[in-house]
């Protein structure tokens, strides 16, 4: 009795040991992680278009990510007073192997605005941060 009972537990060792399954397979899998803004690296900020008529702007943003594991997910965009401030959000994927070197990239925004006036958009980035003005009119 012992000696099949021994036999049994041999063999699901066994073939728990030669199993093509490995523990990683049984992981769910990993989402890449958020990072903080200062990863971007920020170029420029231009006004590209106003519609008084929809009181909206549209904000050019150019820049560099640090590498190619590196996405831009969102900007966050807050307007308090005359100051428009500009938030990327980027997502990081820490089981990427990429080469070292900075991925350019361009996006343009939409900011609606309540009121006409002079404004300024701040844009923070990794090494420096961006201060634009603009001048928004409403048409008569």
């Amino acid at each position: 009795m012992k000696i099949i009972a021994g036999i049994l537990m041999s063999g699901l060792l066994l073939s728990g040991c030669l199993s093509n399954k490995s523990a990683e397979q049984g992981r769910p899998a990993v989402q890449p992680s958020k990072t903080s803004q200062h990863k971007v690296y920020i170029d420029a900020v231009d006004v590209v278009q106003q519609n008084a008529d929809s009181r909206e702007v549209l904000i050019r943003v150019k820049g560099n990510l640090p590498n190619p594991a590196y996405r831009i997910i969102d900007y966050q965009v807050q307007i308090e007073g005359d100051q428009i401030t500009i938030v990327p959000e980027v997502t990081y994927d820490k089981d990427a192997m990429v080469v070292q070197m900075l991925v350019p990239f361009e996006d343009t925004l939409t900011v609606k605005l309540e009121k006409p006036g002079d404004y300024k958009i701040y844009l923070e980035g990794r090494s420096k941060s961006v201060v634009k003005k603009l001048q928004w009119q409403q048409n008569k």
